[in-house]
């Protein structure tokens, strides 16, 4: 049976009120997406600068650690006696001193280096070369840096720090920051500066006799570097940025130890 066109009903479309109420949700659910994008974005951005600045840390106390086992390789005591080398080609301790090196050892505590912020390892680090090197470690502002010399005469202070030995090494490390940079970092993390002052990267620990290791500016110990039995380490680095999303600091503290496994000399 056929219809006749009169019959049929006719389409209706949209109406111009259901058309501005799905646009409306449309862009409501589009701003919801993007504004989770955004807050995704600034989330990564700010956790890669902090894994990054956990990374670097991590590595520089890794070989800090290695630098201090090997500290005093190798002693004198492992030449013979009838063929005594030339003092470039043992370790006279495995921590060099300044100033005054090698002549009378500075108290550690009273010493350039070792101290708070700056410390010489001496080892041989590749055994294929003729010599036994100096490794200095030094913040210098908020950049820790690093250098290797083989090891001459007199005080170690010139050689390291001449041109092109040192580099830097780890960046934004707050230990000895500003006073202004350690109250902001200890708002944002309180007690990560007790006190309000900055933290040591070295600390000292040393060799006392049957009393077993002590910290060596401890009253009464025989604090010479050549007692220097553990070095503790603590670095504090800043990431590059604030964080995206809040603005606050982002900053991670690492903790280590070295340990030298070399007797006394």
């Amino acid at each position: 049976m056929n219809m006749s066109l009169s019959s049929r009903k006719p389409q209706r479309g949209f109406s111009l009120l259901e058309m501005m109420v799905a646009a409306a949700i449309f862009m409501t659910i589009c701003g919801a997406v993007l504004s989770l994008l955004n807050v995704s974005q600034k989330r990564y951005q700010t956790d890669s600068q902090v894994l990054s600045s956990f990374q670097e840390a991590r590595l520089a106390i890794d070989q800090m650690s290695r630098d201090i086992g090997n500290a005093g390789y190798p002693p004198l005591n492992e030449f013979a006696a009838t063929a005594t080398p030339a003092t470039t080609q043992y370790a006279t301790s495995p921590f060099a001193w300044s100033p005054s090196y090698p002549i009378t050892p500075c108290a550690v505590g009273n010493c350039t280096t070792p101290g708070n912020f700056d410390l010489i390892v001496e080892t041989n680090v590749n055994p294929e070369s003729n010599c036994v090197a100096w490794i200095r470690y030094q913040l210098v502002g908020t950049t820790l840096f690093r250098g290797e010399v083989c090891k001459t005469t007199g005080d170690p202070s010139g050689p390291t720090t001449a041109a092109g030995i040192m580099v830097p090494y780890v960046t934004n490390v707050m230990n000895n920051a500003s006073a202004a940079q350690i109250a902001a970092l200890n708002a944002a993390y309180p007690g990560l500066f007790p006190g309000g002052n900055p933290v040591p990267i070295f600390t000292y620990t040393c060799d006392n006799g049957t009393t077993g290791p002590v910290l060596c500016t401890a009253a009464g110990v025989n604090n010479l570097p050549s007692n220097i039995r553990d070095v503790g380490l603590n670095l504090i680095v800043e990431s590059q940025q604030v964080d995206a999303q809040s603005g606050q600091i982002r900053a991670v503290a690492l903790h280590g130890r070295g340990r030298r496994v070399n007797p006394n000399q």
